[in-house]
């Protein structure tokens, strides 16, 4: 596959792809936006929003079906038609979870507030997705005996919201506290392949 990941100087909503891209060995460019220049090109991008993907002579939009579009080429999605509905259930749950996040992290600094949201709402759940792991064996995955989509939205979002950046001194001490069995989960996906865990390690850090 040829690929070229457009997205802001950011983690956002394209770094599940990209772990995605990183974990199956499969090179891609990224090509950042500065902000005057993503205003310049909006218009011609579809739906107007970024990530977007030139894969194989397609240019491919919306964070959610470029996921979704790759698992299938790299054969990660479930043949169960159950299992895909967890996986697709879990990846609903944390687009939510995002949105959240953008609205105390991205569009304002409010750390405070995303600690109360998280204390009030986030960590119960957060607990749904605990669950749904012990429910799983505890075998290391979401769904199933093998890597799904799932796990990467689970690590990307504790590992990126939590654990890394400028406010993981102040947000891993909650997360840890409030939700340990999903940190250690999330190091345990990162730790089982080791040119994610180099790249999780060597990346500079970023607001989200």
């Amino acid at each position: 596959m040829s690929i070229v990941l457009h997205y802001f100087d950011s983690w956002g909503r394209a770094e599940r792809i990209r772990w995605l891209l990183i974990i199956h060995n499969i090179e891609f460019t990224n090509k950042l936006y500065e902000w005057g220049e993503w205003l310049g090109a909006k218009d011609s991008i579809e739906f107007g929003q970024l990530p977007v993907a030139d894969i194989d002579g397609h240019r491919l939009t919306q964070s959610l079906a470029i996921e979704r579009y790759l698992a299938r080429k790299l054969n990660i999605v479930p043949s169960d038609s159950y299992q895909e509905y967890l996986v697709d259930s879990v990846l609903g749950a944390f687009d939510d979870y995002f949105r959240h996040v953008a609205t105390f992290m991205i569009y304002t600094t409010d750390v405070d507030g995303f600690i109360s949201y998280y204390r009030e709402e986030l960590k119960n759940n957060l607990e749904y997705i605990e669950k749904r792991i012990e429910e799983n064996g505890n075998n290391g995955f979401v769904v199933g005996n093998t890597l799904t989509l799932a796990d990467l939205a689970v690590a990307e979002f504790v590992q990126d919201v939590f654990l890394s950046g400028p406010r993981k001194n102040t947000l891993s001490p909650v997360i840890n506290e409030g939700n340990p069995k999903l940190v250690e989960f999330a190091q345990n996906i990162i730790k089982r392949y080791p040119v994610l865990l180099a790249h999780v390690s060597s990346r500079p850090d970023k607001n989200y």
